[in-house]
């Protein structure tokens, strides 16, 4: 009997000055119960020790391709990564985040058993010093269109179904094929999650607890309210 020879799935990684928390993010990708990862870092010149953990890692996994870079912002730092892609399918992780070890094989599964083009999971705010997996045996999964997906987005589904955020996602490559997310905008997922949910024929939701947010005071979320935010 052949062996099933599972897509590659494209991880890309921005990282900037976030060394405390580096490893457990890395680890968590490259310890994926889900094999045929190729993992893209872009790296950004930081004060910190983050771009030499990141050449380490790359050192010694060879799924690794770190791509260095001047620190021009999240959104830049996508979109290098999702042009140096390869996979079938694309994925964001936030590098002072981790995520659960079968992130990977549940989204996946959930696109290839109902033919969807995104799949999301469920997700955990933790705080800065926590690195565990919050166990969690949801597995219900619910299937939506893509227009669908953009209604609930404001009108009568619980549970936060439908959310805006880019990381707690797997999406068909193809969807990238002309959307980049807005250099120099904050929350740049805003701008993006919309369309492409909108261009999607189905997405696969489940509400298991899948990627792990870190609680971080200097992030975007965590310094309070901004007028640039």
């Amino acid at each position: 009997m052949l062996k099933t020879i599972h897509p590659i799935i494209s991880v890309v990684l921005p990282v900037y000055n976030v060394a405390p928390y580096l490893r457990c993010c890395l680890d968590s990708i490259i310890n994926q119960t889900y094999k045929t990862l190729e993992i893209i870092i872009v790296a950004s010149t930081s004060t910190d020790d983050s771009v030499e953990i990141c050449e380490e890692y790359a050192n010694k996994d060879s799924r690794i391709t770190l791509i260095h870079s001047e620190p021009k912002g999240l959104s830049d730092a996508r979109n290098r990564g999702i042009e140096a892609a390869h996979g079938e399918y694309l994925s964001f992780i936030d590098s002072d985040d981790y995520i659960h070890p079968e992130f990977y094989s549940t989204l996946y599964s959930i696109c290839s058993k109902y033919d969807c083009d995104i799949a999301q999971g469920g997700y955990e705010w933790v705080s800065e010093n926590q690195n565990e997996i919050i166990p969690d045996t949801e597995k219900e999964v619910k299937v939506y269109s893509g227009r669908e997906m953009c209604y609930n987005f404001y009108y009568g589904i619980p549970n936060d179904i439908a959310n805006v955020v880019t990381w707690s996602k797997l999406y068909r490559r193809h969807l990238f094929s002309k959307l980049r997310f807005p250099v120099g905008k904050i929350h740049e997922d805003e701008a993006t999650t919309h369309q492409l949910f909108y261009s999607a024929k189905k997405v696969g939701v489940t509400t298991q607890t899948l990627y792990f947010y870190r609680r971080v005071p200097t992030s975007i979320m965590g310094v309070g309210f901004t007028l640039k935010r």
